[in-house]
């Protein structure tokens, strides 16, 4: 039986092939439909082709939009001209397209029903370390005990580590806590595009603005984002085994305390990864000994800051 189909150059009459082995299916892992369709009044095979699509979404639609057969999307349409003039057929394979990875690899690993829903922390795999630090203080936490030589009452020198006349100490170097830490989840392959990419770049050596994973401002540093495609596969509503990729993201920060120095009378807070700028200038005591005397100490921000929640983390 054939349909008419009205184009601008005419009416085109499509049908179902009545030839043998006009229709086929395919069962098993690489399901198909094999379908061959009779085209006749059309004046070349690009109008065959136009003509036959046409048909197609209205005898074969999906529901969608699409065109499918058995719950088989369109794949392929090949048009062949025919012994009479203006009739060509139409050959057509319904079946899913087999996904191949960038290295052409199997599939890592396999999931069933995939979830490509946004991320959240209990699917996150949390890893950290505190060790490697060290740091060069010159006040202590506390005089523990004094004595003088001559059995005179100690002096009071608030706790600097090698006080010098001008007020510096010597200070001495700490082992002092060093966290890093790495959060590494999935992420759907829609997740990571071009604008998000941009996104880690600017963050990348920048420090937090807002309070970030349980820490204060400028107290965590953004190392950068790893991520890798990884292969999967799974089976479908209708028994298909489909594959697809999703993407493995490793995300480095590392943290950095707050800390208070002492400035003569003031106390300056420092944020994690502030610097600390000493400015100072050297004289000569009564014995004509060259000193150096600390004016100034600055605390300043080396790092762009930004908000972390543009990083989209499910924190």
């Amino acid at each position: 039986m054939f349909t008419t189909i009205d184009l601008s150059d005419g009416q085109i009459q499509i049908g179902e092939s009545l030839q043998d082995g006009s229709f086929e299916r395919v069962a098993g892992d690489d399901e198909s439909v094999n379908a061959t369709f009779t085209i006749r009044g059309a004046s070349d095979a690009s109008t065959a082709y136009v003509a036959l699509i046409s048909w197609l979404k209205e005898n074969y639609s999906d529901g969608a939009g699409g065109i499918a057969s058995y719950d088989l999307p369109l794949f392929s349409v090949k048009i062949k001209a025919g012994a009479a003039l203006g009739v060509y057929s139409g050959e057509c394979s319904f079946k899913f397209p087999a996904a191949k990875s960038p290295t052409n690899s199997e599939p890592s690993e396999s999931i069933n029903n995939p979830d490509y829903s946004l991320p959240k922390i209990e699917d996150a795999n949390y890893t950290f370390q505190t060790t490697g630090g060290s740091a060069h203080i010159s006040t202590g936490l506390q005089v523990v005990s004094s004595a003088t030589y001559d059995g005179s009452a100690p002096v009071d020198y608030g706790g600097l580590i090698g006080p010098h006349p001008d007020g510096t100490a010597e200070g001495v170097d700490i082992v002092t806590p060093a966290l890093s830490f790495t959060i590494e989840l999935s992420l759907p392959k829609t997740f990571i595009d071009v604008a998000y990419r941009k996104t880690v770049a600017n963050l990348t050596g920048a420090v937090n603005s807002t309070q970030f994973a349980g820490f204060t401002s400028r107290c965590v540093l953004f190392m950068g984002l790893t991520a890798r495609a990884v292969w999967m596969s799974w089976t479908n509503a209708v028994g298909l085994t489909v594959k697809d990729w999703y993407w493995r993201a490793s995300y480095a920060f590392q943290v950095a305390p707050v800390a208070y120095l002492k400035v003569g009378q003031t106390t300056l807070q420092k944020q994690g990864f502030d610097a600390v700028s000493r400015v100072s200038e050297r004289y000569a005591d009564d014995a004509g000994n060259s000193l150096e005397l600390v004016r100034q100490v600055d605390i300043i921000r080396p790092y762009p800051q930004y908000d972390f929640s543009a990083l989209k983390l499910p924190f």
